[in-house]
């Protein structure tokens, strides 16, 4: 999980990838075991934590704040190949 001191809901970063591959967006499906209920629920993580313990702060972008960076940076790894 990310350490930034930003809190990150699933759903936001799944709109803000469908917002930048193109996507007309994305579809949730019914969880079918207790395994896939716990994978796909919401998280809310202390991400605070980590710069409590140990003193550190990140300077980088939220992972959705930063996806059109991200997706670019992806995308051309891609074509490199």
């Amino acid at each position: 999980m990310p350490s930034n001191p930003q809190s990150e809901r699933v759903t936001d970063i799944l709109d803000a990838v469908a917002r930048v591959s193109g996507a007309k967006g994305w579809e949730a499906k019914e969880a079918s075991s207790g395994v896939e209920k716990a994978w796909v629920s919401t998280l809310n993580s202390r991400p605070s934590l980590l710069g409590a313990v140990t003193g550190w702060r990140p300077k980088k972008l939220s992972l959705v704040d930063g996806m059109d960076l991200y997706w670019a940076a992806y995308v051309a790894s891609k074509e490199v190949k």
